[in-house]
């Protein structure tokens, strides 16, 4: 088992390869990926690597490997009940039509959490572009398991990350690569963790009014 933190990320699209897992992998985070894509999940865990394109206009792109990751299935509801009791921090990036099915895997999760490690909180930061992203998971999660919301903690972020669209014929020889632009900055509310704020150098939290 590795000794590194881990980031139980939600999402192995765009956002999630080219902006949150370089950002905590960077910092010495294990990131695993939870996903329903078969072809995805099966690159990461074959090569456990990808590649991040930093396209800079005027300037030549600059590639990354981004390293130490994994992926499980998201419908294996046992596998990834197993993650959420044992992460350290999660994170969703996945569109608000997935955010249901999230909740029920956090709700789930978070009840076996409570028997693993009884003392820690879950804290989940919400890369989406929904309007009280907060409120609306943790409403949903209540509904899955009115005890578990008690034990999450919900941070809300701003994401201020362009995602430029891959060049087909690379695409279509890496499922995995990513562009992305230079700024890699992530925006969190400090006041939605309920334990600490992760140290880590491209996370910038804030207190929202």
């Amino acid at each position: 088992m590795s000794d590194r933190p881990t980031l139980l990320l939600f999402g192995a699209g765009n956002i999630g390869r080219s902006f949150l897992a370089p950002i905590f992998s960077g910092a010495g985070y294990q990131v695993v990926f939870v996903d329903v894509n078969p072809a995805v999940i099966a690159a990461i865990n074959e090569r456990r690597s990808y590649q991040v394109v930093t396209v800079v206009s005027g300037s030549p792109d600059r590639e990354r490997t981004v390293t130490g990751i994994r992926a499980v299935d998201g419908r294996d509801g046992s596998a990834v009940s197993r993650e959420i009791a044992e992460a350290d921090l999660a994170a969703t990036a996945v569109g608000q039509s997935a955010l249901p099915a999230v909740a029920r895997a956090l709700a789930a999760g978070l009840e076996l959490r409570s028997r693993v490690r009884p003392r820690a909180p879950l804290d989940v930061i919400l890369a989406e572009n929904v309007r009280g992203c907060a409120a609306l998971v943790r409403r949903l999660v209540e509904e899955a398991s009115p005890d578990a919301e008690a034990r999450l903690g919900l941070v809300e972020t701003s994401i201020g990350k362009m995602v430029p669209i891959v060049p087909a014929d690379r695409a279509a020889a890496d499922p995995l690569v990513v562009y992305a632009e230079p700024y890699n900055t992530l925006i969190v509310d400090r006041r939605g963790f309920l334990g600490p704020v992760p140290e880590v150098a491209d996370l910038e939290p804030v207190d929202r009014s």
